[in-house]
């Protein structure tokens, strides 16, 4: 049965719902959302997926992080400068700091992005580099003389295996702060 394999269905509706056959009154929910729950051997059931009676599908366990670069100066090679610093990590997926990497929990098409302001007149090139278990995986690039930042906007997306790694590295003069070096990633699906 649903109930002895760990997962559950529930829809409420007028505020009864049906959890393999029992009734919840409770009211813990909106009336009219569909919802889907699992546990975990016995535990109480975790609402994990919610369609609101308006048609809004939350997913609040799906794997979400995005970070802010500080410490980010004028590097002539790619590397894995600076520090990041986590804003949110949806599942404790994602390392902060010097070492910043994600780690994909699951099997799945994930979409990843960074983002900074560079200071061309400092150095040139200037690129995001992104890497897939220590491999290079996709260059993101500039090369332009003249004027002085260029705004570089990095987005993939990467077909990942459970315990693939991602970094996201750059070669050049970043701005830095929540303002201006950013990146992150989500499980799409």
């Amino acid at each position: 049965s649903a109930l002895n394999s760990g997962s559950q269905f529930v829809w409420r509706n007028a505020g009864i719902a049906s959890t393999s056959g029992n009734n919840d009154t409770s009211g813990s929910s909106a009336v009219g959302n569909l919802e889907f729950h699992t546990n975990l051997n016995g535990t109480a059931a975790t609402k994990k997926v919610e369609i609101s009676a308006g048609g809004i599908l939350t997913t609040p366990y799906q794997p979400s992080f995005h970070a802010y670069g500080t410490g980010m100066a004028n590097q002539t090679a790619v590397g894995n400068h600076g520090t990041w610093n986590q804003v949110h990590d949806r599942g404790n997926n994602y390392t902060a700091g010097s070492t910043a990497y994600f780690t994909a929990p699951v099997d799945g098409v994930y979409a990843f992005y960074a983002q900074a302001n560079f200071n061309i007149n400092t150095s040139v090139p200037a690129f995001w580099r992104i890497s897939k278990n220590n491999v290079d995986s996709g260059i993101f690039y500039e090369s332009t003389t003249g004027g002085t930042w260029a705004h570089i906007q990095a987005f993939i997306t990467m077909s990942l295996s459970a315990n693939d790694t991602i970094r996201w590295l750059y070669q050049g003069d970043p701005d830095e702060g929540a303002e201006w070096a950013q990146c992150g990633g989500d499980l799409i699906g």
